[in-house]
């Protein structure tokens, strides 16, 4: 048989379990790096306390440990983000508000209040001036009262706004305790040109390290945890080449 080397490129997808049975492929993801290490065997020794053997082994055996996986990623759409986050995606919304839709807040001296909706298209509070009696951020939906102005500090104030809807996805972080998932990995060996493949049946992950929310790079999470094997499977994962 010919020498050969091993240098795989790979397109992952990942199968999260829902309540102990998996729930289907997401997207491809990029996966930079992913990591089997095999860590070293716990060994048992059984020495010789008898004086012809004193100190020597009579016996010894080695007992393996799981397989501990590493993924790092910087594809973080929502299914994928929330696992850094140790959440669920769920569905985020913001009702249209039509011009001059009433609204209100507490007043807190010289402090940003959040409104009920954000990326504001008008904003007014009857009877003061923007810049005397208060400031307002339309994008972020903040409103700060001045206490140079002549809003009482602590008062309920009443205001009207517009504002467009909006749809999307948002995670409540620390919500799941638990991520479990199936990897797929399709591919080419570069070294052969050979089709290959690599299948982790389960894998009990947890993120580690930080999210680098202000930064100046892709945002990257890392996944460590340790391989399972399902009893319909021989081994906890299984790597293929077609010849």
């Amino acid at each position: 048989m010919a020498d050969r080397g091993l240098f795989t490129n790979l397109t992952f997808r990942a199968d999260r379990w829902v309540d102990g049975a998996k729930a289907g492929y997401m997207d491809a993801f990029n996966v930079s790096e992913m990591t089997l290490t095999q860590p070293d065997p716990d060994t048992k020794t059984r020495v010789s306390y008898m004086t012809e053997s004193y100190g020597s082994a009579l016996g010894a055996i080695s007992v393996p440990k799981p397989v501990e996986i590493q993924i790092k990623t910087d594809s973080l759409p929502a299914p994928y983000l929330a696992m850094a986050l140790l959440g669920e995606p769920a569905a985020y919304t913001q009702t249209v508000a039509a011009a001059d839709t009433a609204g209100t807040f507490t007043a807190i001296h010289d402090k940003w209040v959040a409104l009920s909706r954000c990326e504001l298209t008008a904003f007014a509070i009857s009877g003061k001036t923007l810049g005397a009696d208060y400031e307002v951020h339309l994008l972020a939906g903040l409103v700060k009262v001045l206490s140079t102005g002549t809003i009482t500090n602590a008062s309920t104030v009443n205001y009207t706004h517009a504002a467009p809807a909006r749809s999307g996805q948002k995670i409540v972080a620390g919500t799941q305790s638990l991520i479990q998932l199936t990897l797929h990995g399709s591919g080419i060996n570069a070294d052969t040109g050979k089709r290959c493949g690599l299948l982790v049946h389960k894998a009990n992950v947890s993120p580690s390290g930080g999210l680098s929310f202000v930064g100046t790079d892709y945002i990257s999470m890392t996944l460590k945890g340790t391989l399972i094997k399902p009893d319909d499977q021989a081994g906890p994962y299984e790597y293929w080449e077609f010849e």
